[in-house]
């Protein structure tokens, strides 16, 4: 296999001897094990390669829809900015793949249309109920699917915010199921809106500041 030398700063190579699980493992093994977040396309760029699938007829028999933006689609628009914006939640991205496949300018094109260069930024959770409706063998399909989405991870305060919510929600017996849940304590520990087709669901919840569309 081919090789490259690079330079690294010291406290750079200290961090990945560190992530060694093994010492005889390479520094190679280490950066593929790495997970970079991806860029989050923003809603302009999402709602052009909408209208250029509508335009060309999205086959319905494929999955493939949103997610087959070529890299340089994005090119000429405006960059999402630092601003973490707003979580969308899985019924937004539902609803982007309706829209496209059925060529309806309905609800969540209008958002993306009133929001431009929102940037698209989902939680892990969505990402997994999204995975569930896909075959194994369909996997790179799914992976088209979310690549205009940044995918944010869960962290240890939105691990504390789920279980103050859960107990709460519980005790007035308006509890979330799980995966909502997890997707509201993300969005409130972000600092952001949620955007959601299910507007009256996620009011249950204490402090969330809910879009709908």
């Amino acid at each position: 296999m081919a090789t490259k030398t690079i330079t690294l700063e010291l406290d750079a190579y200290e961090k990945l001897k560190k992530a060694k699980r093994t010492p005889s493992e390479s520094f190679s093994s280490v950066v593929r094990r790495a997970q970079f977040p991806n860029e989050a396309a923003t809603s302009r760029e999402l709602m052009h390669v909408m209208e250029k699938q509508m335009l060309e007829g999205c086959p319905s028999t494929k999955q493939r829809w949103i997610g087959s933006m070529p890299r340089n689609a994005r090119l000429g628009f405006p960059r999402a900015n630092g601003s973490c914006g707003m979580l969308l939640d899985t019924t937004f991205v539902i609803d982007v793949q309706r829209e496209t496949l059925r060529g309806a300018r309905a609800g969540a094109y209008r958002f993306l249309a009133d929001h431009l260069d929102l940037p698209m930024r989902i939680s892990v959770i969505t990402y997994g109920e999204l995975a569930e409706g896909f075959a194994p063998e369909a996997r790179d399909d799914f992976q088209e699917l979310v690549r205009p989405y940044q995918i944010i991870a869960l962290t240890s305060d939105m691990a504390w915010r789920f279980g103050e919510l859960s107990r709460l929600l519980r005790s007035e017996g308006k509890r979330l199921g799980d995966n909502d849940l997890w997707i509201a304590a993300a969005a409130l520990e972000m600092g952001v809106p949620l955007v959601t087709r299910d507007g009256m669901h996620f009011e249950r919840v204490p402090g969330l500041s809910v879009v709908t569309y």
